[in-house]
């Protein structure tokens, strides 16, 4: 207890001997709380002049000292906070290559409040250009906050939302801010619900605005059957309720013929699969008929006749059984009957059918 009390009394005696500016700055929070109170003492000319001073270690090229400028121009030093020099500061450090003190520059002037509305202009520069999404999201939070919105943060914040993906915290906050311009809005809304990542929102806001989004409606119209159906259609109940109903008893009506067109072609399939099926063992029925009836199939010799002739390229003679039974014999293996009686051409791979033993074959069933 003794050891911690002579700590406390050296850093007490050691703020005495800094600066206001340097205690302002300090990382012990004893030494800047009992700075922020002796600079709230202070005689306004004392105040700014003291802010000066803070304010040139932003200078610094060490980014350990600019945050610690930063922390030193905290939220506490209220009457600087909403000065014309603090505000012109925190513009300056906006443009700070790291985006820690690029978020703290915005997060300091979102604390000013109505103030930060004179920088209106950089915050959009920040909120367009500014590559860290957090830093981006707070400018345009800040914006807002600040009461200094205009309608030309529109094509902005489709620039953003339209070829980014975002959290949903920054969607939230650039969508609502679309919401505020009512009419104004309703173009920048109609391209960005055409967008895949941006439909739902773009579809919500412009639900909330009903009738107003009136001219909307054609083209919700032609979208009402892509893959943003769902947004769209919402957005339309709200704007135009008749020719929702229309199109939604259109698109009840063309869903019922897919359907129905579905359950047709299914069943052909099915009805295809069992006619094979029926086929197929109406020919292995056949085939051990045939092969029942002593069917032979054998290699014939006249290769080259079946090729000159432009018919399947292997001759085989078929043999064993009466002329017609030969014959069916050959139509189930694909064969071609020629000039020779029992000969055929018959195409390659019908050994595949086949069982064979010492060079005599069976039909394989």
């Amino acid at each position: 207890m003794k050891k911690m009390l002579c700590c406390f009394i050296m850093v007490v005696l050691l703020a005495g001997c800094a600066s206001l500016p340097q205690r302002l700055m300090s990382d012990e929070d004893p030494v800047r709380g009992k700075a922020v109170s002796d600079f709230n003492g202070l005689t306004k000319e004392a105040k700014i002049k003291t802010f000066a001073e803070i304010t040139r270690n932003f200078e610094n090229e060490d980014l350990p000292v600019r945050i610690k400028t930063m922390r030193g121009l905290s939220e506490e030093l209220y009457e600087i906070k909403k000065s014309s020099e603090f505000v012109s500061f925190l513009v300056k450090a906006l443009k700070d290559p790291d985006s820690i003190i690029r978020l703290k520059a915005v997060e300091g002037l979102n604390n000013t409040g109505a103030a930060a509305s004179a920088a209106s202009t950089a915050l959009m520069e920040v909120f367009e250009n500014d590559p860290i999404e957090d830093v981006s999201l707070k400018a345009v939070q800040t914006i807002v906050n600040s009461g200094a919105i205009d309608k030309n943060i529109i094509p902005i914040i489709v620039k953003r939302v339209k070829f980014r993906v975002h959290s949903t915290a920054y969607a939230d906050s650039c969508f609502k801010i679309l919401g505020k311009f009512g009419r104004e809005s309703v173009p920048a809304l109609m391209e960005l619900i055409q967008v895949r990542c941006c439909a739902d929102y773009a579809g919500g806001i412009l639900a909330k605005m009903g009738s107003e989004a009136k001219e909307a409606v054609p083209m919700l119209v032609k979208m009402s059957n892509d893959s943003h159906r769902e947004a769209v259609m919402n957005a339309l109940e709200k704007i135009d309720t008749e020719t929702w109903q229309k199109i939604k008893k259109q698109q009840e009506t063309e869903e019922k013929r897919r359907k129905e067109k579905q359950e047709a072609e299914a069943k052909a399939i099915k009805e295809e699969e069992k006619d094979r099926r029926e086929a197929e063992k109406a020919e292995k029925k056949k085939i051990k008929e045939l092969d029942e009836k002593g069917i032979i199939i054998s290699r014939g010799y006249d290769d080259a006749g079946c090729r000159n002739r432009g018919k399947p390229p292997n001759e085989w003679k078929i043999w064993g059984g009466a002329f017609s039974e030969n014959n069916e014999a050959a139509e189930i293996l694909g064969c071609v009957r020629t000039v020779h009686d029992n000969f055929y051409c018959c195409p390659k791979g019908i050994t595949d059918r086949l069982v064979c033993f010492l060079g005599d074959c069976r039909l394989s069933y």
